[in-house]
């Protein structure tokens, strides 16, 4: 009997210590080193690291940038955020009608920028965004427009990181609404049809309704993504013009990174995380549903 529990306990041990490893290394201690740095004047390869109390967040609450940069962000997810879903949403609807084999290679098409490296896209999109040689502004000019400074104008460069945005994660999205529709019973829709419902009656009253957890899912880690949002600024605009599109995560980078400011940086990265945890925490508790079909 004793056998058999010390084999429980090595088998346990073998298969679950290297994980319980991982999280201890990778993830625990770095969240805790962080945050004892925010009560730090702390440099990477500093020799007078020193503890300053609250000097950090008193200096984040004087810092411009870090206004600038949360509504840079605020105003990313609320750009990116609704024509992600919608758009998704209206692809999953349309694959849902379509054959296996179209469907399927549809769906293909949809992932591929999913899978594609973030600064492959980026790079691309920088080119036609481009305000002389880009494709964008060449159709405007075919068309009789005026060309656009794309990444360059302050007015413009967000909702043009958010397009971008847009249309490399919409795949992603739709991907998960179509596997929700397809786990929608059909007895549904053909007790509505008896009942002389419309297809947008259907819509309505049956697929968004039943569709609420993934619509839940969709946007939480949506909005836990964008609220992140660094790469496809990173490459496609330096935080420019005139700091127009830095964003938190970028300004984190920099601070940590660059000037090597490992405390300020951690200050602000445990802001950002509140700030993320509280916004998930809302829409967990507004979202949720006490049901299942």
């Amino acid at each position: 009997m004793e056998t058999e529990k010390s084999r429980k306990r090595g088998f346990i041990v073998l298969f679950l210590g290297p994980i319980l490893i991982y999280y201890l290394v990778f993830l625990f201690y770095p969240l805790l080193s962080s945050f004892i740095w925010t009560f730090m004047d702390y440099n990477p390869i500093g020799q007078n690291n020193q503890f300053i109390g609250l000097e950090n967040y008193r200096t984040l609450l004087a810092d411009p940038l870090v206004v600038t940069t949360l509504q840079n962000t605020f105003l990313l997810t609320v750009y990116i955020i609704p024509g992600a879903l919608i758009i998704s949403f209206v692809i999953a609807l349309a694959l849902n009608h379509l054959s296996e084999r179209m469907r399927a290679v549809f769906t293909t098409a949809y992932f591929v920028p999913v899978i594609t490296s973030m600064v492959a896209c980026a790079a691309i999109w920088m080119w036609l965004y481009h305000p002389s040689r880009g494709l964008f502004n060449f159709a405007l000019y075919a068309l009789g427009f005026s060309t656009k400074r794309w990444l360059l104008d302050t007015k413009l460069v967000k909702p043009s990181i958010a397009v971008f945005t847009i249309w490399k994660s919409v795949g992603f999205n739709a991907v998960i609404f179509l596997a929700a529709l397809k786990g929608i019973p059909d007895f549904y829709y053909e007790a509505a049809r008896l009942d002389g419902a419309s297809g947008w009656k259907m819509t309505r009253h049956i697929t968004l309704p039943l569709l609420r957890p993934a619509f839940t899912f969709v946007l939480v880690t949506s909005v836990i993504g964008t609220l992140q949002i660094f790469t496809q600024v990173y490459v496609m605009t330096s935080g420019g013009p005139v700091h127009a599109s830095r964003v938190l995560a970028m300004y984190i980078y920099e601070r940590g990174i660059r000037y090597l400011e490992m405390g300020y940086a951690s200050t602000l990265a445990w802001v950002l995380f509140v700030i993320i945890m509280i916004i998930t925490l809302i829409q967990m508790r507004f979202l949720r549903t006490d049901w299942e079909y």
